[in-house]
């Protein structure tokens, strides 16, 4: 059986299980990325998940990020971190922050690790 594109850009259609705002950073499955567009709980929303693609994320501000190192999404905090432990991998960091900083780039890095060619 053929293979039928459905959606092209790393971009993943899904129902929203609660609000979402434009530009949030979202753990979907095991699936990192950037809310589209806002949406309320049971509205179609749209997940940027494009590996190689670089946002702006929050980060633990009390971590020392220098640009190349793995970053995990902690969910509970909402935010990057350099702990691994109980978080799941999102991806590079494409910036430093360290000194109080609270955004550092992310690199998405999604699936086996490997970055895609857009």
């Amino acid at each position: 059986m053929a293979a039928t594109l459905r959606q092209d850009q790393g971009l993943i259609q899904f129902t929203a299980a609660a609000t979402l705002t434009s530009g949030q950073f979202l753990l979907l499955g095991e699936t990192v990325g950037v809310v589209g567009a806002d949406a309320v709980s049971g509205e179609l929303a749209v997940l940027d998940a494009q590996p190689g693609r670089i946002h702006e994320v929050a980060c633990n501000s009390a971590d020392v990020i220098t640009v190349g190192l793995s970053l995990f999404w902690d969910d509970g905090a909402s935010e990057l971190t350099l702990d691994q432990v109980g978080n799941f991998y999102a991806g590079k960091a494409a910036s430093a922050a360290a000194g109080g900083i609270v955004l550092v780039e992310l690199m998405i890095v999604n699936g086996d690790g490997v970055v895609g060619i857009a």
